[in-house]
């Protein structure tokens, strides 16, 4: 069914008194055979991604996600060429849509939970290339994207275990130097290390006495375990080297 949709601005004896010129309805009819022939190849595809998955020990819900339907819908056509006066038609077309992608374990730490994300990919003859798990364009067997998937999931359980453990010897630290030094303000902060062009930024306990003295410590991986970072006397801040020398040989 085709129904012309005419330009408001576009002065016309009515909708109902207009028709299509035969190069009109040509160019309507090839945009619904292009359509065709793109659904034909997307549905070819996805089916094809699954049943090598599937044939490859990949599980359907656990590994990769797989959706395909036929939808019937409304799609706007230009039928005049595209430089002219733009005349659009409005046709029933059937679409299909769906998707074929790697479901993989991602770890995120503002809710503290382990969610699934979507990975795509593409095959080339009996090969995939998966970015997302391979951080490159590279093309891998199955068998290597099956290694890849449990490497990314267990990095993610990693992940998970290490910043909780992590947070709890912060927390550990924090209490304990407060105990320690119970008239000092304690607080976590971050500090930066870096390593020529790269660095990385992470928590410290900062302990700041009455007196004005600061010291900074880097927590362990074990509780007990922390190093002091800096210590800043505000006594020696001021002196000179030959002042300092002979203040710490007293």
């Amino acid at each position: 069914m085709i129904n012309e949709i005419q330009d408001p601005n576009q002065l016309t004896l009515g909708i109902e008194n207009q028709v299509l010129t035969v190069d009109q309805i040509e160019r309507v009819e090839a945009f619904k055979e292009r359509l065709d022939k793109s659904n034909k190849s997307l549905k070819a595809s996805l089916l094809r991604k699954q049943a090598l998955l599937i044939e490859n020990g990949f599980i359907e819900g656990k590994d990769f996600s797989f959706s395909m339907e036929e939808v019937n819908e409304d799609a706007d056509v230009n039928a005049n060429h595209w430089n002219d006066v733009e005349v659009l038609v409005t046709v029933d077309v059937q679409r299909v849509k769906g998707q074929c992608v790697i479901l993989y374990d991602r770890y995120e730490v503002a809710s503290d939970t382990i969610v699934k994300a979507n990975a795509g990919f593409e095959i080339e003859g009996n090969k995939v290339e998966c970015y997302p798990l391979m951080g490159n364009g590279r093309k891998i067997t199955f068998r290597t994207l099956k290694e890849k998937l449990a490497d990314k999931n267990s990095a993610a359980e990693w992940e998970m275990v290490s910043t909780r453990n992590r947070k709890s010897v912060l927390s550990y630290t924090v209490e304990k130097y407060q105990k320690l030094a119970p008239n000092a303000e304690v607080t976590v902060t971050r500090e930066y290390k870096s390593y020529g062009r790269r660095g990385y930024s992470f928590d410290v306990v900062s302990v700041k006495f009455q007196n004005g003295n600061l010291l900074v410590i880097e927590p362990g991986f074990k509780n007990d375990e922390e190093s002091v970072y800096r210590f800043i006397d505000v006594t020696t801040t001021s002196k000179s080297a030959e002042e300092l020398s002979q203040y710490l040989g007293q």
